[in-house]
């Protein structure tokens, strides 16, 4: 399975699948594997249907082949959730499917971590940072979707000291994986908010991985929150004075990124005709607002 999945992607795996009639969809790997097996156990359950079925809302259904995921980094929690995110590149972005398939069973064994590149536990982690941080500051959060994020990001610190050991140990790793999990168990009760939405441009136009692209905007996503009391109850658990802090550890972590003005326009216009991230988001959102988590997070050319 290709990085950042495409529909194209999913019809092929589907049509070699279908040669032998499987039982079940087995994805193994990071969020591209797990998510391709919710749109591949998707379509072979509905034999027939042409790739329209992915995308479009009035052929919604949720039956699906049994499907089991292992993850093998610590940022999606594909393996915990019914989202499946596509790269459509008849649109140029990604979505997540109209669908919700869970997978039946998910088998989180930590020391598959230990294969995983620094850089891309790194990103994944910073995904998984980022799940907890759009569901708490949600809409659509809860008194149950909170349980996750108030467990997850409390764990902030020691993920953080497990990402910059050279010689982890099975706790480390448990900590990322645990941490990862809870990240996809809180974003099953939400959705994410504008920090997903605003990633899909780095990744689809320049190449960044989805969890650097989401890790980019956070602080900012924070920072504009104008309920204060929210605002520092999500910096107090994650072990933080203020958002700049938040902002210099990411950076630590991912990097940043640079991008033209003339993307940044483009750009925010576009994130204001998402209203599925922006009914996400439960404080007031105007262009100048994206405007200004777009240049605050990015490098502007």
């Amino acid at each position: 399975i290709e990085e950042n999945p495409s529909v194209e992607c999913i019809m092929d795996s589907v049509c070699f699948a279908r040669d032998f009639k499987p039982d079940l969809v087995l994805g193994i790997g990071g969020g591209s594997p797990l998510d391709a097996s919710k749109a591949i156990a998707l379509m072979l359950a509905n034999p027939g249907a042409s790739a329209d079925l992915l995308t479009d809302v009035s052929l919604k259904r949720e039956d699906a082949l049994p499907v089991v995921c292992i993850p093998t980094t610590c940022g999606t929690g594909s393996e915990v959730t019914p989202y499946s995110i596509l790269t459509f590149h008849n649109k140029k972005t990604k979505s997540s499917l109209p669908h919700k398939i869970f997978p039946k069973l998910s088998l989180g064994d930590p020391m598959y971590l230990s294969y995983a590149p620094d850089n891309v536990l790194k990103n994944t982690a910073v995904d998984a940072l980022g799940h907890f941080i759009e569901s708490y500051i949600n809409s659509k959060c809860t008194a149950l979707s909170l349980m996750p994020c108030r467990s997850g990001m409390s764990m902030w610190q020691d993920v953080y000291a497990a990402l910059n050991k050279s010689n982890r140990t099975y706790e480390d790793y448990e900590t990322l994986m645990l941490a990862a999990s809870m990240s996809g168990m809180a974003i099953a009760h939400t959705g994410t908010s504008l920090p997903h939405g605003m990633s899909y441009f780095l990744t689809y136009e320049h190449g960044i991985p989805h969890g650097k692209a989401v890790g980019t905007f956070l602080a900012e996503y924070v920072d504009c929150c104008s309920d204060d009391k929210l605002k520092n109850e999500v910096l107090s658990i994650l072990g933080y004075d203020n958002s700049n802090e938040l902002k210099e550890t990411i950076r630590s972590l991912i990097g940043e990124v640079t991008v033209k003005m003339d993307d940044v326009e483009r750009y925010a216009g576009t994130i204001m005709k998402n209203t599925a991230k922006l009914k996400n988001c439960p404080y007031n959102v105007d262009i100048d607002i994206i405007r200004k988590i777009f240049c605050q997070s990015l490098s502007v050319r």
